[in-house]
């Protein structure tokens, strides 16, 4: 009514019109009242300038104000007749510490649940950091008191209030109520901390896989897409389709709980529990949130931190839409947008996403805001890394330890499988926050876990959390592996006593085996090191006590190991099958570089030359190989021929460890190498000189694990390429890598990159190519053979 007096008498009052127009409207749709736009205006305005760190003074001088104003999503009917009477209420009087500053920031924090995602993967009670003080406990001042529930104790200060740390406490056992008291050296309760438990009609605990909060829930689970949940050992968990499993046993902190990781692959499906006392199921459902949101590859954890710059991601907008974005850099307080960065985003029924890359450029901490007229939405995040190093890193050596963190040589054996399941590795010298894939076996069963390193690159694994994951067995080992290698193993146990032997010139006799099981013989050929161990099957009879396997047709200089179930490895020693080098016939399939490099062994010739030979045929031998082969060349019984120079063969070992004896002469021996050798042939075509096409390299794909995964991505990965960008795609046949892929291309990086990532259960690629080497190990074959 007042709206309509002032329209007919005085029309030319055009700001008290659009003053009392904002809150008109001429249907009978509920608007926002006045002082509620004012306000909310008011209060943008000087949240702004507090984080901003900027005096409200510089709001007198239009010029300034209006720069400062426009950059911000004011309502579009905001106005002050006066800033003075604003600016003498933002600007901060001095204040002491009675006031009702410092009183609100003596709340207290609640205790909540969480899981330790990043690290330990244990569930916690956590209590975040907060300053305490009421106006009762003056009286205890100077005092005692302590949080008995933790075991966390302090004095009670003379003046100001008490500042209580963050503290963590892993739970360790079920309960329906967690609380924690602060109670005086009287034994009075100063205060106290509550944390909803675990209903015991419903022992289920749910949590975000990538956050770790707590998911409460009554009917009806939503938000999150991958999820652990953990419920008695006793408890049966029923999945509908469109649940993935991911890991099938989490370890749970928690006494006769485990743990399974979830993934939800469509919009809504079932969680099914079956207890001793009833059934209860739940609807898990993929919520598409109504506003933006931040993608991209994100670290687990609380804060929202990524490894490179996220893109924005708009919902689905039945019309096209102006939106003012800004980006600020918070680490150096400056807006990255320009004063009035409007984007149009186009009537779409998905979600659409805005790439930030074009405003950020470095790590650091940033905000970005969206607003229009209906909406405002804003989120802060960090990047950590979103920049490339100038030269390559060396990593530190990894160091494995045993529970008393002394540094051991890598396998430890173990002789019973209470000493396996009680022991504690460490892994120390990984890269921070790396994942390792951990393999545990007993020889007919693997299973595979993943496990993060902690920001300091340590891994601590605990065998005892696997206990009844493998059926009993004889023989259990566990081996780890880095992206892009081959498994490493870490522990074995060897049951039984130690098998013996004995060397001839054409076999070797074996004592002490166990009737009734198999064993394999492994010979490594120093001579074609390329090539897989050569193995043969040993199964000793009741009635027999040595058993002779004959060695008459093996040519080659070999280290044999004696494998039990696969599991154990026990070094057998050093043995030759070329008893004399006068007329030695080598094979007829020898190259000329691969006659060079034996010939440097049988006349045993200097390192330095022999350090040439294996750079240029680029042997890429296994570390653990290598130790093992010096190790038992060094300790074990060997059957050698007297020419052969046992401590030279030694020193050229520890060139496949990367440790020639004269690194100097060896790089002189290098640049003396015709440099022609690796210079791309150049041919003529049309009477022009042309560079042909170097073939391709080998790159690794870790896939997600998954039911057929490899095979899906493989057909998919065929499908999609419409180009021929990929020379190759195989899958590699042992069991080992079934999270893997190998592809050959000479396109990386490229469009081949976006080909890749767009592949169904693509999780990531290694930049650096794989050597020949690698890759015949991975196939069982060599895939470039004719």
């Amino acid at each position: 009514m007042v709206y309509e007096f002032c329209l007919h008498r005085h029309p030319q009052w055009g700001r008290l019109l659009t003053f009392l127009g904002s809150s008109y409207a001429e249907d009978d749709e509920t608007v926002e009242p006045i002082s509620g736009q004012l306000l909310q205006g008011i209060a943008i305005v000087a949240q702004e300038l507090e984080r901003r760190g900027l005096s409200p003074a510089i709001l007198q001088d239009s010029q300034q104000q209006e720069q400062f104003l426009q950059s911000y999503c004011l309502p579009n009917t905001f106005f002050l007749r006066s800033w003075d009477n604003l600016i003498q209420v933002l600007t901060p009087q001095e204040q002491s510490q009675t006031t009702r500053r410092g009183i609100i920031g003596l709340r207290k924090k609640p205790l909540s649940l969480r899981l330790d995602s990043v690290d330990s993967m244990d569930i916690q009670l956590y209590l975040p950091p907060q300053l305490l003080w009421q106006s009762g406990w003056n009286q205890f001042r100077g005092t005692y008191c302590q949080i008995q529930e933790h075991g966390w104790e302090t004095t009670l200060p003379h003046a100001g209030g008490m500042e209580v740390p963050a503290l963590v406490q892993t739970v360790n056992r079920v309960c329906q109520r967690w609380i924690w008291q602060l109670r005086s050296h009287t034994g009075a309760s100063l205060t106290e901390w509550h944390c909803e438990g675990i209903a015991p009609n419903c022992p289920i605990l749910i949590f975000d896989a990538w956050t770790g909060d707590r998911l409460l829930f009554s009917s009806e689970l939503k938000g999150s897409t991958e999820i652990i949940c953990f419920f008695a050992s006793s408890t049966q968990l029923e999945c509908s389709d469109g649940i993935e499993l991911l890991d099938g046993f989490v370890p749970c902190s928690i006494a006769g709980w485990r743990g399974q990781q979830l993934l939800l692959t469509i919009a809504q499906a079932q969680l099914t529990f079956r207890f001793a006392n009833g059934t209860q199921s739940f609807l898990w459902s993929q919520v598409q949130a109504d506003y933006p949101q931040l993608r991209g590859l994100k670290l687990k954890g609380r804060q929202p931190v990524y490894l490179d710059v996220p893109a924005l991601w708009h919902p689905p907008l039945p019309l096209s839409k102006a939106v003012k974005v800004l980006v600020e850099d918070l680490t150096h307080r400056t807006i990255l947008t320009a004063p009035d960065e409007t984007l149009t985003v186009a009537a779409n029924p998905n979600w659409q996403s805005i790439q930030l890359s074009r405003w950020i450029t470095r790590s650091g901490a940033y905000a970005v805001r969206l607003w229009t007229q209906d909406y405002r939405w804003s989120e802060q995040f960090e990047v950590k890394s979103s920049f490339e190093l100038s030269h390559p890193v060396a990593g530190s050596a990894l160091v494995v330890c045993d529970r008393t963190q002394t540094p051991i040589d890598i396998p430890l054996q173990v002789p019973a499988p209470t000493d396996f399941w009680l022991s504690e590795l460490t892994l120390r010298g990984l890269w921070a926050m790396e994942e390792v894939t951990l393999l545990l076996t007993n020889g007919a069963i693997t299973q595979r876990y993943w496990q993060q390193a902690t920001i300091a690159g340590a891994l601590t694994i605990h065998l005892a959390a696997w206990r009844d994951v493998l059926p009993e067995s004889n023989g259990y080992a566990l081996s780890y592996q880095r992206q892009g290698e081959v498994p490493q193993r870490l522990l074995e146990m060897v049951s039984g006593s130690l098998v013996s032997q004995t060397w001839a010139n054409q076999a070797i006799h074996l004592s002490g085996l166990h009737p009734g099981q198999a064993y394999t013989l492994t010979f490594w050929n120093v001579l074609t090191p390329q090539n897989q161990p050569l193995r043969r099957t040993v199964l000793a009879s009741p009635d027999q006590d040595t058993v002779t396997v004959p060695l008459n047709d093996l040519w080659g200089l070999f280290h044999v190991q004696l494998e039990y179930s696969s599991c154990a490895v026990q070094s057998l020693g050093w043995w030759s099958g070329i008893q004399t080098i006068t007329n030695v016939s080598l094979p007829d399939e020898l190259s000329d570089d691969r006659f060079e490099y034996c010939m440097n062994i049988f006349e045993n010739q200097p390192v330095e030359a022999f350090s040439v030979e294996v750079r240029r045929l680029d042997l890429d031998i296994d570390v653990q190989t290598a130790n093992r082969m010096i190790a038992a060349l060094e300790n074990d019984s060997c059957h050698l021929p007297d020419w052969l120079n046992r401590d030279l063969l030694h020193q050229k070992l520890q060139v496949f460890l990367g440790s020639p004896a004269n690194p100097t002469a060896t790089v002189e021996a290098e640049t003396s190498i015709n440099p022609q050798v690796y210079a791309p042939a150049i041919v003529s075509i049309n009477g022009h000189a042309v560079t042909p096409p170097q073939p391709g390299s080998w790159y690794l794909i870790t896939i997600r694990p998954n039911n057929n995964s490899q095979s899906i991505f493989s057909r998919e990965l065929r499908r999609r390429d419409n180009s021929h960008l990929i020379e190759r795609c195989e899958i590699p046949s042992c069991n080992e890598y079934q999270q893997y892929i190998l592809i050959k291309t000479s396109n990386l990086p490229g469009e081949i990159l976006e080909l890749i990532r767009q592949t169904p259960c693509f999780q990531r690629i290694e930049r650096r190519p794989l050597s020949l080497n690698q890759v015949t190990q991975m196939l069982g074959r060599n895939p470039d053979a004719a």
